[in-house]
C-alpha cells in the first residue's frame, strides 16, 4: 500500500475526526461533553482511511471536551507490534490538530516564507480530502447529522453502522 501518493511514499492512511451534536446530558457531567471551541455538547469520532479509500479503523463516542490530539491519545497505540499494527517506516497523514509524532505526519505550521513547505502543505491537504469526503458521506445519514437525543451507549454503534453504509456507497459509486 506504500508509494500510492508520489509526495508521500510511506503514507498508507489518513486520519481525521468529526463532531456530532448531542442534547445536553441530564445525568452525567455536562462539562465532559461541552466543547468551548465549538460551543455545543458533542461526541467525537475518529476515522482512519487507507489510500484506497477504505475505512480501516473507526472509533466513536469520545467526549466532546477532547480535541483531535486528546482523542488520538485515547485511541489504541498505532505502530509496529502494537494493537493497531503499522509496519516500521510507514506513516499516517493528519491535520494540524494532531500531535506531530510518529506515526503521524502533520503539515508545517510555519510555511510562509518557504516554497517547499508551502507545496508540501498543499499536497498534504489535497491527499487528506479523501477522509473529509468520507466524513461528509457519513454525516449525510440523519442518525448522526442531527442532534443526538438517544442513549449514549447507542451512539458508537449507530455511527459505525452509518460509516459502513457510507463506505459501501463510496465503493459502489466510486466517488472518492
Amino acid at each position: 500500500m506504500a508509494n500510492h501518493w508520489e509526495m508521500f511514499p510511506g503514507a498508507v492512511a489518513v486520519i481525521d475526526g468529526t463532531r456530532h451534536a448531542i442534547q445536553r446530558p441530564q445525568t452525567e457531567r455536562q462539562q465532559d461533553f461541552y466543547s468551548g471551541y465549538c460551543r455545543y455538547h458533542n461526541f467525537s469520532t475518529q476515522i482512519i482511511m487507507d489510500n484506497n479509500s477504505n475505512i480501516v479503523y473507526i472509533q466513536s463516542g469520545f467526549l466532546g471536551h477532547n480535541n483531535d490530539s486528546g482523542q488520538f491519545q485515547l485511541m489504541p497505540v498505532i505502530g509496529t507490534g502494537q494493537e493497531l499494527h503499522l509496519p516500521q517506516g510507514l506513516y499516517i497523514l493528519a491535520d494540524k490538530g494532531y500531535p506531530s509524532v510518529y506515526p503521524l505526519v502533520t503539515p508545517w505550521r510555519n510555511a510562509a516564507g518557504n516554497l517547499t513547505r508551502r507545496l508540501f502543505n498543499r499536497e498534504h491537504a489535497r491527499v487528506r480530502t479523501r477522509v473529509e469526503h468520507c466524513i461528509r458521506r457519513v454525516k449525510e445519514y440523519g442518525a448522526v447529522s442531527h442532534l443526538w437525543r438517544h442513549e449514549r451507549w447507542m451512539f458508537p454503534i449507530v455511527t459505525e453502522l452509518c460509516s459502513f453504509l457510507a463506505q459501501r456507497h463510496i465503493h459502489i459509486s466510486r466517488v472518492i
